[in-house]
């Protein structure tokens, strides 16, 4: 996947979802550009010319739908066949916070726009979706419809404010999961960079975070990826847990060096007081 290019492996795809319950671990598959053309199982699609940067790929199994975030657009593809009746929604950040984050010093092509970091299932027709907004995050609800033949891709309200839910910084990675309409999410929560969270926002609890500016939580994280992974028979015991790398102080206490880390959260928590633990 290159900036101007959106090329999605569908044989692949197909392939890991039919072999998802098979115990056996299935090997990798690694190859150049040039050789993916060569077996002729990409597709091709392209929405400009221009760098959009395609980031974010959510699969629609029920919808046979990919979502895809980039630069001011959101993409719905037919998962089968990706050039046929593309849907895509213009969803730009406001003139006045473009000016700002040019103000401000922040790069004109890279920074100041709304790079799209989160599309997560909400219900049936909903996803819920949010954006850099030109260093002023930004999130909305956008209407998919109940069957893919509807045809409906639009965003169906009012931009809220993104903060604890996406990255001001485009290229700081943001990681979501949404949960019973509870979105868990990690980034960082300020405009310089500097304040790293695990947030549970979207929520009728209070809104809640790890703990701020506490190295022992967190420390220069490069948030992964996040998953729900079940705890024993019972669902309300699955544990959300948070993969990423952090750079932490080694003995000497004066070189930093890049470690692998896990954090794991209870969604189901009753505790709405404190801060989230993990």
């Amino acid at each position: 996947m290159t900036p101007q290019r959106l090329h999605v492996l569908i044989g692949v795809v197909l392939c890991s979802c039919c072999v998802k319950g098979s115990l056996q671990p299935q090997p990798r598959v690694f190859l150049t550009f040039s050789e993916l053309q060569e077996t002729q199982t990409s597709q091709f699609y392209s929405l400009s010319h221009e760098p959009l940067d395609y980031r974010i790929l959510v699969m629609d199994e029920d919808q046979d739908r990919i979502y895809v975030g980039s630069k001011d657009h959101i993409l719905s593809l037919n998962i089968n066949n990706i050039s046929q009746d593309p849907l895509s929604i213009f969803w730009p950040a406001s003139t006045a916070k473009v000016d700002e984050c040019k103000m401000a010093g922040k790069d004109p092509t890279h920074g100041c726009g709304n790079f799209v970091r989160v599309i997560q299932m909400f219900n049936r027709t909903h996803l819920y979706v949010c954006g850099s907004g030109a260093f002023s995050p930004v999130c909305a609800y956008l209407n998919r419809g109940r069957r893919s033949e509807e045809q409906v891709f639009k965003i169906d309200s009012k931009g809220e404010s993104g903060k604890g839910r996406c990255s001001f910084n485009p290229s700081a990675n943001t990681v979501s999961l949404m949960i019973n309409q509870e979105l868990f999410s990690a980034m960082y929560i300020d405009f310089m960079g500097t304040d790293a969270a695990i947030f549970r926002s979207l929520t009728r609890r209070n809104a809640v975070r790890t703990d701020q500016h506490n190295s022992k939580w967190l420390s220069e994280p490069i948030f992964v990826d996040a998953h729900l992974i079940p705890d024993g028979t019972d669902p309300n015991d699955a544990k959300v847990y948070f993969f990423f790398k952090e750079k932490l102080v080694d003995n000497s206490g004066t070189t930093k060096q890049i470690h692998s880390m896990i954090a794991r959260i209870c969604p189901v928590s009753k505790d709405v007081h404190t801060p989230l633990s993990t």
